[in-house]
């Protein structure tokens, strides 16, 4: 008998079956390197009538801004971005130009109109924000506004400390300056940053009521929240599908 052995290196190839995937183009930016491209004193870049807007209506001229920039709404940005300063840091991080929260405060309150009339140039410039890659299905707060017992902690401190949980829940959500968070952010505009950033539904309209009718109970929810859900990183993710 007569006994043939095939080497594995002499087997025939196998015939294998591989599917075409989509290529994702996935562009992140974290870094601060990005430059004003308009100064604080090129008022008159967009013209005299813009120019009297932002000195004339800041509130109007920084919802114009916002609004320009990420689509948010503009009536709840006349009515809860309170000063300069935040709108200034709003746009400065989401297009990752260079800049501290101290210098968004010093300039917003030193030279409002300036200040607005200078966003309004850049949102122009540059165009509206890329926005992150969301989940097609909207989510729910995994707390309610009245879920105080979830966390006695949580509820105390708000109920305590309003201004310092007020600062906190922005500050656990994206790591952004406590001191800032504190000084200039409301809670109208901590809930709708944070509800928004974790697609949770619900529309401006329960972002202001519901801080105004009851802070504490809108502070604990956020708080409760957040400590639920971790931070969230503040990268710009852009997926391109061919």
């Amino acid at each position: 008998h007569t006994h043939t052995h095939t080497h594995p290196k002499n087997k025939p190839p196998t015939q294998q079956t591989t599917m075409a995937m989509p290529k994702l183009t996935v562009q992140q930016v974290e870094k601060a390197t990005e430059q004003y491209k308009s100064g604080l004193f090129d008022c008159m870049d967009l013209g005299c009538c813009q120019c009297l807007y932002g000195l004339c209506c800041m509130p109007c001229a920084m919802a114009t801004a916002r609004n320009k920039f990420d689509t948010s709404n503009w009536c709840f940005n006349c009515l809860c971005i309170q000063s300069p300063a935040v709108g200034r840091s709003i746009i400065r991080e989401g297009y990752h130009i260079e800049g501290t929260c101290l210098g968004d405060m010093c300039i917003g309150f030193w030279c409002g109109p300036c200040t607005v009339c200078q966003m309004m140039n850049e949102v122009n410039k540059r165009g509206p924000i890329a926005s992150q890659q969301k989940d097609s299905t909207p989510q729910k707060f995994h707390f309610g506004a009245c879920d105080c017992c979830a966390n006695w902690g949580n509820c105390c401190y708000a109920a305590q400390q309003p201004m310092c949980a007020k600062a906190s829940i922005r500050f656990e959500y994206d790591g952004s300056n406590f001191w800032f968070n504190l000084c200039c952010v409301g809670l109208c505009l901590a809930r709708s940053v944070v509800r928004e950033g974790y697609g949770i539904e619900g529309t401006w309209i329960g972002d202001v009521f519901w801080p105004l009718c009851c802070p504490i109970c809108a502070a604990q929810q956020l708080l409760n929240e957040v400590r639920f859900r971790g931070k969230v990183t503040k990268s710009n993710i852009i997926v391109v599908q061919p």
